[in-house]
């Protein structure tokens, strides 16, 4: 009997002004609001963090089009684990500019909170970024 294995490596980039640790939604919208300015499609994020919120890395999931885009919960778990989050909070903006919820921002969300429960990461919140504000699923209560 002969096994493949193969080993996963996380790199890290150096990015100025980041966050150390997440004590705010409007804290997080700040940060990703300057990363996402004037982008015409649609760019989810995942914010990893530390059991205390502190900031362990954050990457950019996905690139859609102007309306949307295709996320992978998966991904997204793999790199909580291989980074040793413990909580999650998700990013992405409305290139319309309104950052009201979509049904299916509010849909996609549940999946993905259900979906990390079982391997015991947090999801603190889903962030919608426009272009003078930004809405939180969890202050709305949809999380």
């Amino acid at each position: 009997m002969s096994f493949k294995l193969r080993e996963a490596v996380v790199r890290y980039k150096k990015v100025n002004g980041v966050i150390e640790s997440v004590n705010s939604s409007e804290e997080v919208w700040r940060f990703f609001s300057k990363r996402i300015k004037g982008e015409t499609r649609e760019v989810f994020y995942c914010l990893y963090l530390s059991q205390r919120n502190g900031v362990l890395c954050f990457e950019e999931v996905s690139v859609g089009i102007s309306t949307g885009t295709m996320i992978d919960i998966k991904g997204i778990v793999r790199t909580a684990i291989l980074v040793g989050a413990e909580k999650l909070i998700f990013v992405h903006n409305h290139p319309s500019g309104d950052p009201e919820p979509s049904k299916g921002d509010k849909d996609i969300t549940k999946k993905f909170v259900e979906a990390c429960k079982i391997f015991s990461l947090e999801v603190l919140d889903h962030i919608i970024v426009g272009d003078e504000g930004f809405s939180s699923l969890k202050g709305m209560g949809d999380l």
